[in-house]
């Protein structure tokens, strides 16, 4: 079961008292994949009324769960980079649904995230921070995926989204690899903790 963290604001202006409030589970999709949706947590006040939410599901895992979800509700859009896919899945102003064999064509997907968010301008995200994408995990284990590219991608990921000043909840996702997905993780929460993103009001 992913472990779920309470919202990470990236900005003072978005630390209201809303924030402190009970989050609403969102449920009830079919996830075929291993992520369980209803710890995907969103703020039932702002970001749902105001129907821009999106979800970064970069779990290696194909994202049927997540992006099935997106397709029942509009106001949830979905931008993700696995090594596989399924026969119906389908690409349109909110759903960005990339497949990468190797480092080279994950970067390349990645770079499309700044223009994903200023196209879908979320009140909220919620970024799925899947550690299956490292080379060697035995479910994910897409080719050149360092411990050093996944540091690059998490920083990259709350860089992009914070410097918009846009909420964030990090969920740790993926990585099947024992004593080494455990660092893979506390990576991810160094680098939310890491000062030179305090310029954006991580708290963490």
């Amino acid at each position: 079961m992913p472990t779920v963290f309470r919202p990470r604001y990236c900005c003072p202006a978005a630390a209201t008292n809303s924030t402190e409030k009970q989050l609403a589970v969102v449920g009830a999709a079919k996830a075929e994949g291993l992520i369980d949706l209803r710890k995907i947590p969103f703020d039932e006040d702002e970001a749902w009324a105001s129907h821009r939410v999106a979800i970064i599901d970069l779990d290696a895992h194909p994202g049927d769960g997540t992006y099935r979800l997106s397709r029942g509700r509009e106001g949830i859009a979905l931008f993700d980079i696995a090594g596989g896919s399924w026969g119906d899945v389908r690409n349109d102003h909110r759903v960005e649904y990339h497949v990468a064999r190797d480092a080279t064509g994950y970067r390349e997907a990645l770079n499309r995230l700044p223009m994903f968010l200023d196209r879908v301008r979320p009140a909220f995200v919620q970024y799925q921070a899947g550690m299956d994408p490292f080379e060697d995990d035995p479910v994910g284990g897409i080719d050149g995926i360092t411990e050093a590219f996944l540091i690059e991608r998490d920083r990259f990921v709350v860089e992009q989204v914070c410097g918009r000043g846009i909420p964030l909840v990090v969920n740790l996702a993926g990585g099947y690899v024992r004593g080494v997905s455990e660092r893979l993780h506390v990576n991810t929460i160094r680098v939310m903790a890491s000062p030179d993103l305090s310029t954006f009001g991580v708290l963490v």
